[in-house]
């Protein structure tokens, strides 16, 4: 029977793991039973409040929702695209009191052409990056 729980990375930040009569199903050959991704890590020098207290926020719920294999809704995946390309300190996370929530593993890079010029965009799918730009896109190419 596996034993689930939580494993201490680094300061309030912790990574979910499986273990089973002392295999570590979190392992690289296991990694197809269960894919976990750290949902939160601290990116700033000074303190900050335990990961705890950001439980109830958004970008915390949709890392954990993603990390148990759970779908997401369209709406949540617009909200992802747009907080990811509108924060001045990541292209591919979200930044929330001093932690940086990752969703790199979900993203794909987009070139669009807009008004004659090109811009790099990171969304989840074409209909996401439709949602978040303004005006006529003449073009959208995903960089591989």
């Amino acid at each position: 029977m596996p034993v689930l729980g939580f494993i201490k990375m680094g300061v309030g930040i912790y990574d979910f793991k499986c273990f089973t009569r002392g295999r570590n199903l979190s392992a690289p050959q296991y990694s197809k039973q269960m894919n976990t991704t750290v949902i939160a890590s601290k990116f700033v020098k000074w303190e900050v409040p335990e990961l705890n207290t950001l439980k109830n926020s958004k970008a915390y719920l949709l890392r954990e929702k993603l990390n148990t294999g759970n779908k997401l809704t369209r709406e949540e995946k617009n909200w992802i695209t747009e907080k990811v390309n509108h924060n001045t300190y990541f292209k591919s996370a979200i930044p929330l009191q001093g932690y940086r929530f990752d969703f790199s593993d979900i993203l794909k890079t987009y070139v669009v052409k807009q008004y004659g010029q090109y811009q790099e965009y990171k969304a989840i799918d074409r209909t996401s990056l439709r949602a978040m730009i303004y005006g006529r896109i003449n073009k959208i190419i995903e960089e591989k």
